[in-house]
C-alpha cells in the first residue's frame, strides 16, 4: 500500500503557470501579464484608450500634444529609467495612446513606477505647451511623403473618424492648459485604461504590483472613484508569445 501511495506521489503531474493571465479589475480596467522565459528584459505598457475622447477639427493634435507633455514631465522618468538600464517610449496612434518603460530583468517595479509617475498630468504653463508644439513642428518636418499622403487619404475616406493620430499644427498651438486638463480627465478613466507586462516574470506577482500601480494614482479632481470588488481572472496554457500590436497610424 505504501509503494503504491509514493508511486502515485512520484508520478504527479506538476502544476505548470499559464504563459499568460488577463485580469478585468472591478474599476474594469485591465490587465496583461506575459511570461516570456529566459528574458533578459521586462516591458510594462500602459494603454489609455482614445475612445472617450474623440478628435475632432477642433482638437486635431491635443492627445498628441498630451502624451508629449506627459512623457517629457519634470525628467526624473527618464532619469531614473536610465540609471536602471532602462528607457521611456511614447506613441499616439488614432485608437489609444501608449507609454512603453523597458528595463532589465528584474526591475519590473522601476517600470511600473515610471508609468505611474507619467500617468499623472504634468504641471504645465503656456510656455511649455508654445515649446512642445515646436518640437512637434520639427516632428513635422520628418514625416515621409508616403505618411503624409496615408493621412490625407485617411481623412478623405472618414473625415474626422479618420483624423491622423499626429494632428494639425495651428490646432496644437492654439491649446491651452485648461483644453489639455480637459482632455486628461475625459482619457483617463479605468474602463479605458491598460497595463501589460511581459518578460520573465511571475506572473501573479506582475499582475499584483501592475494593480498596485493602478490604484496607487491620485484621481484627478472630477474622476469617478473607482469601485471595490473581485477581480475576474483568466488563463491560457501553451499560448504563443504574443506583444500587443499597435493599431494603424502611428505618430
Amino acid at each position: 500500500m505504501l509503494s503504491a501511495t509514493l508511486l502515485a506521489l512520484a508520478i504527479q503531474v506538476p502544476v505548470i503557470q499559464p504563459t499568460r493571465l488577463r485580469t478585468v479589475l472591478p474599476s474594469r480596467a485591465v490587465i496583461f501579464a506575459e511570461r516570456i522565459p529566459g528574458a533578459r528584459s521586462v516591458t510594462a505598457q500602459l494603454w489609455i484608450s482614445a475612445d472617450p475622447a474623440p478628435e475632432t477639427y477642433q482638437t486635431h493634435g491635443w492627445r498628441h500634444l498630451l502624451e508629449h507633455l506627459m512623457a517629457r514631465g519634470d525628467g526624473s522618468v527618464d532619469r531614473k529609467l536610465e540609471a536602471d538600464g532602462g528607457f521611456l517610449l511614447a506613441e499616439t496612434y488614432r485608437t489609444a495612446t501608449v507609454f512603453t518603460a523597458i528595463v532589465p530583468k528584474g526591475s519590473l517595479d522601476v517600470a511600473l513606477d515610471a508609468l505611474k509617475t507619467v500617468s499623472k498630468f504634468p504641471e504645465l504653463t503656456p510656455e511649455r505647451i508654445a515649446n512642445e508644439a515646436n518640437v512637434l513642428a520639427q516632428e513635422s518636418r520628418l514625416r515621409s511623403p508616403s505618411d503624409r499622403m496615408a493621412s490625407a487619404l485617411w481623412e478623405e475616406a472618414y473625415q474626422e473618424s479618420g483624423l491622423d493620430p499626429f494632428g494639425n499644427l495651428d490646432t496644437i498651438r492654439a491649446t491651452t492648459v485648461d483644453d489639455l486638463r480637459g482632455l486628461y480627465r475625459r482619457l483617463f478613466v479605468m474602463p479605458g485604461l491598460v497595463i501589460s507586462v511581459s518578460g520573465d516574470i511571475d506572473l501573479d506577482l506582475a499582475t499584483k504590483s501592475a494593480e498596485e500601480a493602478l490604484s496607487g494614482r491620485a484621481p484627478e479632481p472630477g474622476e469617478t472613484k473607482p469601485p471595490k470588488g473581485t477581480a475576474t481572472v483568466s488563463g491560457a496554457r501553451k499560448e504563443p508569445t504574443v506583444t500587443p500590436r499597435a493599431p494603424p497610424g502611428p505618430s
